[in-house]
């Protein structure tokens, strides 16, 4: 067989691999069936094109998969913005009339990744029938997901569109201290993390329940974490462009490395964040690295959603870091912002780093001492039901 032959035999073989799961990746991502179809193609064609140049096919296709989605998805905001730029009004049931595409991708990301698919499908018209063999769902559960995914939608944009100044918010967690158990103007997600914060920490204003690591259990931590390989440019680069606070904790919420400004650095280690610093939430309460740890999807707390009263001035967004193989979770990536300066895309921001050193993940050696990858699991027990 010639060169020719053998590399149309090699492509077949990857494509029939490769096609049906990547318009799943890019469908969980937000995409719907027929964006997602058609950046997969574009991405494969591109990949046949360069094939004898490609190092590595796979993460050549899945890099040129999410740039093409992400063409496709600026060009039609880019038509939408000039062709109306009239208000979406809204509805009597709190949801847009009409599709605000910036609104709802900067806001997925809050949502569980298959309530992610659900409503990109649904908003992009797609019946239930339609979506269940490309999400591999039935009918039902996809009106389920699809319920409790608006109802955490209309709860975080109640929010941050009609909040912007934290009245709310801040009257939500007065209540709470008070102690009621589901506060009006609080997300569930919120109310729930601070019922559960609160069992542990009867004053929110005391400091960490328990001490920092010491330098010498610091560096046992971080030379036996699954984390240990990622290299500093996939996730310290968010805190060098952007001088935002940047933590990496592992599983047990302990702060195994940050980055960020001097002054940043500084707060961190004020507020009792600094190395070593557990985290979770029976020792800190409501945060975005404890939060996350719960729920194991990215989330925002945003001001007073905080459960210490020194966060209610911070925006933090986190998104987990789990192990490629298996899906177990090795911790967390967080970044913090002033809540007054506070940008939309934060959580964009941060569950791209996430994808990035998952991607690194596949290709780093275990550390020495570093449990074996084991069958996937659900990893925090006091994870959140998907609503």
């Amino acid at each position: 067989m010639n060169a020719a032959g053998l590399r149309d035999q090699e492509f077949e073989t990857f494509y029939r691999q490769q096609s049906a799961a990547l318009t799943r990746w890019l469908t969980a991502r937000g995409a719907c069936p027929a964006d997602a179809a058609d950046a997969a193609q574009e991405a494969l064609t591109q990949v046949w094109l360069r094939w004898p140049h490609i190092t590595s096919h796979r993460s050549y296709l899945y890099r040129t998969a999410g740039r093409e989605m992400a063409r496709i998805w600026q060009a039609r905001q880019d038509v939408r913005f000039r062709a109306d730029t009239r208000p979406s009004t809204v509805e009597a049931g709190g949801m847009p009339t009409r599709l605000d595409e910036g609104l709802v991708r900067q806001q997925l990301l809050t949502l569980p990744a298959r309530q992610r698919a659900v409503l990109a499908g649904y908003y992009d018209g797609y019946r239930d029938a339609e979506l269940a063999p490309v999400l591999g769902m039935a009918a039902a559960t996809i009106r389920s997901d699809r319920r409790h995914a608006r109802a955490g939608l209309r709860a975080l944009t109640a929010l941050l569109e009609q909040d912007p100044h934290g009245l709310m918010l801040r009257r939500a967690y007065a209540d709470m201290r008070d102690g009621d158990p589901r506060p009006t103007g609080a997300r569930l997600l919120i109310a729930r993390s601070w019922s559960r914060s609160a069992l542990h920490l009867a004053d929110p204003r005391l400091s960490p329940a328990l001490p920092p690591l010491t330098d010498y259990e610091l560096t046992q931590r971080r030379a036996t974490s699954p984390l240990a390989g990622i290299s500093p440019d996939a996730w310290s680069t968010v805190a060098s462009r952007t001088g935002l606070l940047t933590v990496i904790t592992d599983a047990d919420g302990r702060v195994l490395w940050r980055a960020g400004d001097r002054k940043v650095l500084r707060r961190g280690e004020e507020d009792g964040h600094g190395d070593g610093a557990c985290l979770a939430e029976h020792t800190v309460g409501t945060s975005g690295v404890s939060l996350t740890l719960a729920v194991g999807h990215p989330v925002v707390v945003s001001g007073p959603e905080h459960y210490c009263p020194a966060q209610h001035d911070l925006v933090c967004a986190g998104a987990p870091l789990r192990h490629p193989a298996d899906g177990q979770l090795l911790g967390t990536i967080c970044i913090s912002a002033p809540w007054r300066a506070a940008h939309p895309d934060m959580l964009k921001l941060i569950d791209q780093t996430a994808t990035r050193i998952r991607q690194q993940l596949k290709t780093c050696p275990a550390p020495p001492g570093s449990p074996p990858p084991t069958a996937p699991h659900r990893s925090n027990r006091y994870r959140e039901p998907a609503r």
